[in-house]
């Protein structure tokens, strides 16, 4: 997976060393060419055929109220409006948010053969179109990526049983080896009355899942109605393919309270097939063995038994399923809902690293510190001083008999040391025996470089 990653990253290069830049704004700015900060597209389907494939598209922070469709571009969102570098964005500051509407007849976006869309909020979108409709929020068809996103109170509803993927539906085949691919998102309260209320994996499909967060999402069917399936977070057509990484699937209800987080359609015939590796969910609809479930290709390393009792470890998850808060109070409540984790969530270092293929998670954070990842789209940092938790890391240190060993760091710096509430517990120089005072999670921080160390 890591010469994966690399070719992966050196294809990404290539792209942009080669990509046309277009710029957008809300509303357009100047003589509305796409040609830079000053003279901006608006965003708009018309406007993202501009170019050809590959080229890039910066979209700066703002509310778009538009629905749009685009192949082979790559649209990031994130910016502040004066960057001459992709690497300048800053989605967390800057956010990029897709506005859905009442009664909406199209999906917010569409990404077709080889789209991408990176560093957006896609949100509040009400699919009623009147015939079959899947993905309130996003369709991904082949070789298609959403990264850097979250997905939340979008929903499809309409008269029949067809209109599944409350947040995402995926359409894409397997091409060239290539699958769609969903990294780094967050996933929540969205609703369907059929199956795969956060995601739904059509037929023949097939999904790849790495480092997202799948929470809060709601199928309005109650269990016995036509048409219910049982993938609240992720829904799975018959002859589809999963396949999740380091992903966190947690508290996916059907109307009546009952949590399955993946699962296959109502009367599936025929096996869907997981493959599922260091990930962590609480209920999975695995049939009877001969349909209506999931068949495991693999199962490798995976939190299994997530509850009630036995959370992940969220930091203040909003308390209800599904969209359209119905209070002040509720709203208030998901508007400050963060899915990011605690101290003492037991999915923290349970990820692998040879599954992540970017540097940082949604928060901006790095992605990999001291060689190991967190599952979900949050890695875990205390409330650290600004500036240490984006921190790169290029030394390397672990426990000893209960002493801190640093490797990689210049005698007579000093180190600062803080706990998992991010309370600095030791500050002395480098080469003193640097001994922790209890078991427990910790941050090492010399310079401007930090490490998370377990002991």
């Amino acid at each position: 997976m890591k010469k994966l990653s690399f070719l992966l990253a050196c294809i990404s290069l290539t792209s942009t060393l080669y990509a046309t830049v277009f710029y957008v704004t809300p509303g357009g700015s100047g003589d509305k060419s796409g040609s830079s900060w000053e003279n901006a597209f608006d965003l708009t389907t018309e406007n993202l055929a501009s170019g050809e494939s590959g080229d890039e598209f910066w979209v700066k922070a703002g509310t778009y109220q538009t629905n749009i469709s685009y192949t082979e571009r790559q649209l990031y969102g994130g910016f502040n409006g004066t960057e001459t570098e992709l690497n300048q964005r800053d989605w967390v500051k800057n956010p990029t948010i897709l506005q859905g509407v009442e009664e909406a007849q199209n999906p917010l976006a569409i990404l077709n053969l080889s789209a991408q869309l990176d560093g957006f909020i896609i949100q509040d979108n009400l699919y009623a179109k009147a015939t079959t409709f899947n993905g309130a929020g996003v369709q991904m068809l082949a070789k298609t990526v959403l990264r850097n996103c979250i997905v939340r109170n979008n929903q499809t509803i309409g008269p029949n049983n067809n209109n599944v993927g409350g947040g995402i539906f995926v359409t894409g085949l397997e091409t060239d080896g290539v699958y769609p691919l969903i990294e780094n998102c967050l996933i929540i309260n969205n609703s369907t009355p059929n199956n795969g209320a956060g995601i739904q994996i059509g037929a023949k499909a097939t999904l790849h899942i790495v480092n997202s967060t799948v929470a809060n999402n709601l199928i309005t069917k109650a269990s016995d109605e036509v048409g219910s399936g049982f993938g609240c977070g992720i829904g799975l057509a018959p002859n589809t393919i999963l396949i999740a990484e380091n992903s966190l699937i947690y508290n996916n209800q059907k109307s009546d309270g009952t949590p399955f987080s993946i699962g296959p359609n109502q009367n599936a015939a025929n096996h869907t097939t997981a493959t599922v590796r260091n990930c962590a969910f609480d209920a999975v609809n695995a049939g009877d063995g001969t349909k209506n479930g999931i068949l495991f290709a693999e199962k490798t390393a995976c939190i299994e038994d997530l509850s009630i009792d036995n959370a992940p470890g969220f930091k203040k998850p909003v308390s209800f399923a599904g969209v359209k808060p119905a209070t002040s109070e509720e709203y208030a409540e998901f508007a400050s809902a963060d899915y990011s984790l605690l101290a003492t969530s037991i999915c923290i270092d349970k990820g692998n690293s040879e599954y992540s293929t970017t540097e940082y998670d949604l928060a901006g954070n790095a992605r990999e510190i001291n060689g190991q990842v967190d599952i979900g789209a949050y890695e875990y940092t205390s409330d650290l001083p600004t500036g240490l938790q984006a921190a790169k890391t290029s030394f390397n240190c672990y426990v000893s008999d209960g002493f801190l060993v640093l490797r990689g760091v210049e005698a007579g710096n000093t180190v600062h040391v803080y706990n998992a509430l991010g309370r600095e517990v030791i500050s002395m120089p480098s080469d003193s025996p640097i001994q922790l005072p209890s078991r427990g999670l910790y941050i090492v921080q010399c310079g401007k470089l930090t490490q998370k160390v377990m002991y």
